[in-house]
């Protein structure tokens, strides 16, 4: 009988970019204890090429768009205190891949990468986002209004 050789799945490369040391430490050893990730050297810039996924805290929302042209091939999460609509909007516009704030547990952000990480858009929870996705340039779907619609049929 041959054994088949099943290979682990691949782990998820994430890249902690933030001006705080202490929380980009903190925040990397929990990706760490999380099942499949693992953190992307830091030690030149161009490691986040190496990175399947960047986890970036700006203190300023206008700090993105300078960050996404500089780094086009990044998958980029932002994560932040809150959000409000308007800033999620612009981020998501900027090209972030999800807006995701500091009050959840663990699992969630282990979760939110994951999905992130196939290709999904994330959100955090906070009340009064509107939950869009950017189908190409400059197209973007509402998903409330999908759900409300798709809903309304199905009653």
């Amino acid at each position: 009988m041959v054994a088949l050789d099943r290979a682990r799945p691949a782990k998820i490369r994430v890249r902690l970019v933030g001006p705080h040391v202490l929380i980009n430490q903190a925040l990397g050893q929990l990706l760490s204890a999380l099942p499949g990730f693992e953190l992307a050297p830091d030690e030149a810039e161009s490691s986040v090429w190496q990175a399947d996924l960047v986890l970036l805290i700006l203190p300023e929302l206008s700090d993105l768009e300078p960050f996404i042209r500089q780094h086009p091939q990044a998958r980029v999460l932002l994560l932040s205190l809150d959000w409000t609509p308007a800033e999620a909007r612009i981020a998501l516009q900027a090209g972030a891949a999800g807006c995701l704030d500091f009050d959840q547990p663990a699992e969630a952000l282990g979760r939110a990468l994951h999905q992130a990480a196939r290709g999904e858009v994330e959100l955090s929870d906070a009340s009064g986002v509107k939950v869009v996705i950017r189908l190409g340039a400059g197209e973007w779907l509402d998903v409330a209004a999908l759900l409300a619609a798709f809903r309304a049929t199905t009653r």
